[in-house]
């Protein structure tokens, strides 16, 4: 990797790192960049990118943390991602910069974080980390680095420091086990590194028993040996982790465990003991993805419920967080929610419906962002007077929304990427509230006359969009500050 990035050279080179998940692709980076930091004027590690990018203003947050670390604590307003974009430009094209994107997965990530050689300054370097060589190919990454499993030799000494904390092999009836351990592992860094965290220190007995049964083991099945020679209690720290508190606080997590009767700080421990977990930039805990899988699944198979059951009706619930859920609809089951303030379907992955919400009138807060089956929002929901944030980006099979809409309090409104949403709904009345308007890259044609009720609008994203002429009530918006039209159809724009 140190020959491809050749810091003698003074072109800006962009240097990939593939390879499957598991490999060890981030630990090198951190490492190679730790160890070549200090030949730049800035630097800026931006660490799963794939999993932040995709949460509320993700890309634009990363871009201020690019611009925040390279320059070193200048505190820059990036207030979208364009404009990220344009100012990544104007603060880094004259400076050496060191740059690692790790864990990315997608197009639009490279092109507003590492658009082209010349945002930044001559003798830069660029490392990304992906398991897709595709997203490298298209970016006209050339220089590609991949990780391949370990061979025999290599996964025997890792499997060795973290099994005896040693490099060489070890003694009597340990070999062979060690042995085996080692071919279930498949050459796969984490998987070594897991298991020989679990049997380290256990007799002959706690080996056999660990490998028991076990002939031709996927990985998830590997890693599953060290959480099932866990406590029950630490079972559900780390179930807990999986599902809600990757890349928390430690110290906010501990307390909200605590609270629910747990012995978090023990736990969290041995989880950090056991390789499970990691703690890193000071606080924050760090799962990995594959991890995060097995936790899930374990959750989904002891509660594979689809649907609430006709009986759950909790009069006084105010907060349902529901995200990479697999329930499929909820029919009547959202009805009486009645003081349900904040509901969240983030990544339902299943999920087909949005159902009748007009038993919830005190609706605040809906996510539905990256639900890949959603195909229908009810009507009702266009009349949830007390909407503040609706997000339905990334839903790219959604087709049915409200044909009519009236909310007074909403003040963001997301449809980005729903690529086969083709209408955008008629403003029943003026709405003062809304803010920002996202509908980059939809299927919308046209936009109705009474967009002029959208008074308060600030901010209004038509980017990707076959949108070919603005309708002239988009005058009558004396509020808006910001309008995106990059690849559009519009060929003038017309004195409004």
């Amino acid at each position: 990797m140190n020959k491809l990035l050749d810091l003698g050279e003074s072109d800006v080179r962009m240097v990939g790192v593939w390879g499957t998940g598991g490999i060890s692709k981030t630990t090198i980076a951190k490492a190679v960049y730790n160890s070549i930091a200090h030949k730049f004027e800035g630097c800026s590690f931006l660490a799963n990118v794939r999993e932040r990018s995709t949460s509320h203003e993700g890309l634009a947050k990363l871009q201020k943390t690019l611009l925040f670390e390279i320059l070193r604590g200048k505190k820059l307003k990036v207030t979208n991602v364009d404009k990220g974009v344009t100012m990544i430009k104007e603060w880094l094209r004259r400076r050496k910069v060191l740059l690692v994107l790790d864990d990315v997965d997608d197009m639009e990530q490279l092109h507003k974080l590492v658009g082209a050689c010349d945002w930044f300054g001559v003798g830069s370097r660029i490392i990304i980390t992906t398991r897709d060589k595709q997203l490298l190919t298209a970016h006209e990454v050339n220089l590609i680095h991949e990780f391949k499993i370990l061979d025999n030799h290599k996964a025997l000494e890792l499997f060795y420091w973290h099994a005896f904390r040693r490099s060489g092999p070890p003694l009597g009836d340990y070999v062979k086990l060690a042995e085996r351990a080692i071919r279930y592992a498949q050459g796969l860094p984490l998987a070594l590194k897991v298991l020989g965290s679990c049997l380290c220190g256990g007799s002959i007995d706690k080996w056999e028993a660990a490998l028991h049964g076990f002939k031709s083991p996927k990985i998830q099945d590997v890693l599953k040996i060290s959480y099932n020679a866990l406590d029950h209690s630490i079972h559900e720290v780390f179930l807990d982790i999986a599902c809600f508190f990757k890349g928390k606080s430690r110290n906010c997590v501990i307390e909200i465990l605590v609270a629910c009767g747990l012995n978090a700080s023990y736990s969290i421990e041995v989880l950090i003991e056991k390789a499970l977990i990691s703690v890193e930039h000071g606080d924050y805990i760090r799962m990995h993805d594959l991890l995060e899988e097995m936790g899930k699944d374990i959750v989904e198979q002891e509660c594979p419920l689809q649907y609430f059951p006709p009986n759950f009706r909790p009069k006084g619930l105010g907060l349902l967080n529901l995200p990479y859920s697999r329930t499929k609809q909820q029919g009547e089951g959202l009805k009486h929610f009645t003081k349900l303030t904040s509901l969240n379907l983030e990544r339902s992955e299943f999920l087909t419906e949005i159902p009748d919400l007009s038993g919830s009138p005190n609706l605040r807060y809906l996510n539905a962002s990256y639900c890949g089956s959603l195909v229908e929002v009810h009507p009702s929901v266009g009349y949830l007077d007390k909407l503040q944030v609706l997000d339905f980006c990334g839903c790219r099979e959604l087709t049915k929304f409200p044909n009519k809409v009236w909310w007074k309090s909403l003040k963001e409104l997301g449809l980005r990427d729903c690529i086969k949403l083709e209408s955008f709904p008629e403003i029943v009345d003026k709405m003062k509230s809304l803010i920002e308007l996202d509908l980059g890259r939809t299927a919308i044609k046209e936009l109705l006359a009474s967009t002029e009720h959208l008074i308060g609008l600030k901010i209004l994203v038509l980017s990707g969009r076959p949108i070919k002429e603005l309708p002239s009530s988009i005058g009558h918006l004396t509020a808006l500050e910001q309008l995106y039209l990059k690849r559009t159809a519009i060929e003038e724009l017309i004195n409004t």
